[in-house]
């Protein structure tokens, strides 16, 4: 049996891609299914290989005793705290607790994270944002500006933005601004995109 579950690869814990700041977990059931106690534990989980240091990673309990049939949770953690991508190999080792069965036996875990951040730049024709200077209102009529500026995500992946005036129905400005192009998904990898306001 042994043979036949490293043929088939080790089992993947995946985590999904985690915007940077934020953490998630996975938790991996483990059961005694033999009629003997058993001694269990992870190999590959110590400070030198990246788990429980303060770290991306972290897991718990690391070793423990199953009664037949019992169950324990293990759960690993990732916190994104870099832009990377990773790759780690978790070890588990169980014996019958007797040692009745001299030979341990094995199995691998392959656990997959990824950590992305947020990143937009705001590209303006003149300095670090739009000058409209100064419009004249005559005779029930009004004088309009456009402004043009870009977005370009320096980012991994595409992503969404919208822009909104804070508290529209309160802010007195907001009345006299139209944004084009009040939300998209621009391209990732430093594709731009070009919006225009109105004022």
């Amino acid at each position: 049996e042994e043979e036949e579950e490293e043929e088939k690869g080790p089992i993947k814990v995946e985590f999904q891609r985690l915007l940077l700041k934020r953490k998630d977990s996975r938790v991996v059931e483990l059961r005694n299914a033999s009629l003997l106690p058993a001694r269990w534990s992870l190999k590959g989980v110590e400070e030198v290989d990246g788990f429980n240091s303060g770290q991306e990673f972290s897991v718990w309990p690391t070793e423990g005793t199953l009664r037949p049939g019992q169950t324990q949770s293990v759960t690993i953690v990732f916190e994104a705290r870099e832009t990377s991508t990773w790759e780690k190999t978790i070890r588990l080792e169980w014996i019958d607790a007797e040692e009745i069965m001299k030979e341990s036996r094995s199995l691998q875990f392959l656990v997959t994270a990824e950590a992305y951040e947020i990143d937009f730049v705001f590209e303006f024709p003149n300095g670090d944002g739009l000058d409209f200077g100064v419009l004249r209102v005559a005779d029930g009529g009004k004088e309009e500006s456009t402004q043009k500026f870009s977005i370009r995500n320096q980012g991994k992946y595409q992503l969404g933005y919208k822009f909104a005036f804070a508290r529209p129905k309160r802010n007195f400005a907001a009345s006299f601004f139209t944004v084009k192009t009040v939300s998209i998904e621009p391209p990732p990898e430093g594709e731009g995109y070009e919006g225009r306001s109105d004022g």
